[in-house]
């Protein structure tokens, strides 16, 4: 295996987005403490799962972890495979779990758009047992992403009221994951614009960040050595 910088992560995980920094800080300390326990799943040459364990371990100073090829017989398919993985993230809203699971399945590999293609399999009933929301957040989701792409809406007939009060919360939830997803996606075109027009500004930016991620660990480090050898 190429070394752990050399690593990039699998589209199929990085649809679920990244750890919290609280929640990473916590995870490189534990690797400090006790290594990698649990291997990461190679998939296509990419890390599918352990994304973030791969992280902690470089910022732990490792120079290797445990691994294991994706293997169907044993894993299934990579799609479920994620969704088990991923589908109860502490961190994300029901919203965006939906969304995440739905993106999952809707994924396609450029050039074999056929590939792993599980999507007529999955009820949305599956889906949101799967992340813990109800059916009707997985269809909002459906929605949303039909949107996005440009496709027309085939909602069934609206009806008059919510089921329950977990409905409503999941839907204005939904509509607030949106508006942050869409924020994100106009900061994202506004940092490639930038980037266009200010090439030089935008990767001293860049660089800057780094040595604040790396000054961070190195501080947290220092901290979590200098409370560890308190008396």
């Amino acid at each position: 295996m190429s070394g752990l910088a050399d690593l990039k992560r699998h589209p199929l995980s990085a649809i679920w987005g990244d750890m919290p920094d609280r929640e990473f800080r916590d995870l490189v300390a534990d690797v400090e403490e006790a290594g990698i326990q649990e291997p990461i799943v190679l998939y296509e040459g990419k890390v599918l799962d352990g994304w973030h364990r791969t992280r902690a371990a470089i910022a732990a100073g490792l120079s290797s972890v445990p691994a294991t090829e994706f293997d169907p017989d044993r894993h299934g398919d990579p799609k479920r495979f994620v969704m088990r993985k991923n589908g109860l993230r502490r961190h994300l809203k029901a919203g965006e779990r939906a969304r995440a699971v739905v993106e999952l399945f809707e994924w396609r590999p450029r050039g074999r758009p056929s590939l792993n293609d599980s999507n007529e399999s999955v009820s949305e009933s599956e889906m949101a047992q799967a992340v813990n929301v109800s059916r009707s957040t997985i269809q909002r989701a459906k929605r949303q992403s039909r949107k996005a792409r440009g496709e027309p809406d085939v909602r069934p007939p609206s009806r008059k009221g919510y089921k329950t009060k977990q409905d409503r919360i999941e839907e204005l939830e939904f509509q607030l994951d949106g508006k942050k997803h869409r924020i994100a996606e106009l900061e994202a075109k506004l940092g490639s614009a930038l980037s266009d027009a200010c090439p030089d500004v935008m990767a001293e930016n860049d660089r800057l960040r780094a040595e604040n991620r790396e000054l961070s660990d190195q501080v947290f480090r220092l901290n979590r050595k200098a409370k560890g050898g308190a008396t």
